[in-house]
């Protein structure tokens, strides 16, 4: 039981780690960050979607200490029907 408490413990620490390097990406490039959700965690890496309130979606995947992030599209622009 202590090993398995060891691990989840250890598994949090990574996701929290991971949590934060994607918010401090949304922040550096989207302004006013109205939505953050957590697309998907394997352990390994973390995607996140972020939505601002001008409807701009970037797509965040981390994995340790890289961060991609990528440029999806306006949710209200026009030409995305």
């Amino acid at each position: 039981m202590r090993l398995h408490a060891a691990f989840a413990a250890s598994n949090v620490k990574s996701f929290v780690f991971a949590l934060d390097r994607a918010v401090q990406a949304a922040e550096k490039h989207i302004d006013s960050v109205k939505s953050l959700v957590v697309a998907g965690w394997d352990e390994e890496v973390l995607s996140v979607i972020v939505v601002n309130e001008y409807g701009d979606v970037l797509s965040i995947k981390v994995k340790g200490s890289f961060v991609t992030v990528t440029d999806q599209h306006n949710l209200w622009d026009e030409d995305n029907d």
